[in-house]
């Protein structure tokens, strides 16, 4: 049995990551915002937003539930480095359109 957190765990918000919290806040915020129409993403990015948060989520159970060493922590740290890299490239098209 692995040692680490469970996908179970991960999903549930028992985890304490400072990340996973900030996230989760974010994703409240972004919920509220939406509820009182006041994004700037169009219904259709966000909807694939969440498309791939779904497929992300099924993709970190199989990678968990396997027989190799592969935990949802170690798909979390892959996707928050692919995030990140794809938030900076948003970063940069912002300070672009900026000037």
């Amino acid at each position: 049995m692995k040692k680490t957190m469970t996908f179970s765990e991960f999903t549930s918000g028992e985890t304490t990551s400072e990340n996973a919290m900030v996230a989760m806040a974010a994703a409240k915020e972004l919920k509220k915002k939406q509820n009182e129409g006041e994004t700037c993403m169009s219904e259709g990015m966000i909807e694939k937003c969440n498309e791939m948060l779904e497929s992300m989520c099924k993709e970190m159970a199989a990678c968990h539930a396997d027989e190799t060493e592969r935990t949802a922590e170690s798909y979390m740290k892959e996707a928050s480095a692919k995030l990140t890299e794809m938030l900076e490239g948003l970063s940069a098209h912002c300070s672009e359109c900026s000037k």
